[in-house]
Parts: C-alpha cells; sequence; structure tokens
C-alpha cells in the first residue's frame, strides 16, 4: 500500500545524503521511496540527482524523464535534466529543457538559469582558456536573448536590450558583459594607466 509520508521522509533523507555526497545512500532511499510510492516524482527526480553524483548520466536522465512525465508542471527536473546534458555535450537539448522550464516558471526557471550561467562562469575564471564553457555560457546567453526577446515583444518594446537585439539577430555573446570580455578588460586598463590605485 502507499503512504506518502513515508516515501517523503525517505526522499527527504535522501535529499540530505545527497548535499553531503552520499550518492549511493541517496540512491537506496530514493530507490524504497519509490518502492513505496512510485507515482513520486520527487523521488525519481532525487534519485537521478544521485546518479548523476554517481556519474551515471543515463540513468539520471531516465529518472528525469520519468519525473517530468509524472508532473510536467515541476521546473526543477526539465533544469536538471538540461544541465546534464550540456555536461553529456547535448548543447540543444539542455537549452530546450531550460526554456521548456522558464516557459512553466519563469521566475523560477531564471534563478536556476542563473545558477547554470555561474558555474560556467566560475569554470571560466578557473581556467580562462576553458573555450568549451564560454560556449555553453554564450549558448545560455542566446537562451536568454530569446527569453528577453519574447518579454520585449510582449510588453511592446521590442528593441530595448542588447540580449534580445543579439537573439534577433543571431549574434552569439559569450561573455557575461563588456567588463567581463578582453575589449572590456583592455578598456579599463588603459583608463588605469597613470592612475593612484
Amino acid at each position: 500500500a502507499k503512504s506518502p509520508t513515508l516515501a517523503w521522509a525517505w526522499c527527504n533523507r535522501a535529499a540530505c545524503r545527497s548535499a553531503l555526497a552520499e550518492h549511493d545512500a541517496a540512491l537506496k532511499d530514493c530507490t524504497e521511496a519509490i518502492r513505496i510510492d512510485p507515482t513520486l516524482s520527487r523521488a525519481f527526480m532525487s534519485r537521478g540527482l544521485a546518479y548523476w553524483g554517481l556519474r551515471n548520466g543515463e540513468a539520471a536522465i531516465q529518472d528525469f524523464d520519468k519525473a517530468i512525465d509524472l508532473e510536467p508542471s515541476d521546473i526543477y527536473p526539465w533544469c536538471y535534466r538540461g544541465r546534464l546534458r550540456m555536461d553529456l555535450r547535448q548543447p540543444q537539448a539542455g537549452l530546450d529543457d531550460l526554456w521548456q522550464a522558464q516557459e512553466i516558471d519563469k521566475k523560477g526557471a531564471a534563478a536556476l538559469i542563473a545558477e547554470v550561467y555561474d558555474v560556467f562562469t566560475r569554470q571560466i575564471e578557473a581556467d580562462p582558456s576553458d573555450a568549451e564553457s564560454y560556449c555553453w555560457r554564450g549558448a545560455l546567453n542566446h537562451l536568454l536573448g530569446k527569453y528577453v526577446d519574447r518579454a520585449e515583444k510582449h510588453a511592446g518594446r521590442q528593441g530595448r536590450t542588447l540580449l534580445g537585439a543579439a537573439y534577433r539577430c543571431k549574434v552569439p555573446i559569450y561573455t557575461s558583459s563588456p567588463g567581463d570580455s578582453t575589449i572590456g578588460m583592455n578598456v579599463a586598463a588603459r583608463q588605469l594607466v597613470g592612475s593612484k590605485l
């Protein structure tokens, strides 16, 4: 018999174990939650995260798929699957998932997309020669440009933002801001020459 409260207890303990990087234990807890209640989408999502932590991307994708099938309005499995797909070198599928999450809940998905964006930015800061992270961040800028363009059209104010214009003109943006680019850094360096800083 299903016991939603007991299934949630197993699922919540799994989330704690995942946060402690105890992915094997989290996997077992999620599997028990699913045994008790096979309709609990959050248990599949949590097990997908445990599989991801164990570097089993294929199993993680399958569980994120199941979580989405059970509860398609939950943005989290969409976002996690999108991020994992990017890690698995499936950028278009990853962006499509992030876009779907944004369609479901603009505010909630924006925060998760910003987290993904920050991951790539930190990777670039740690290794400025990491061309792949620049490309993924550029792909996210394109996704955000698509969202901004739609928002501009909805508000009747098209042509007001750089990201929206870049999206419409199919111009890639690989940097988060002009100050983050080589050109921006060179301009800033020239301004600092002779400065008392």
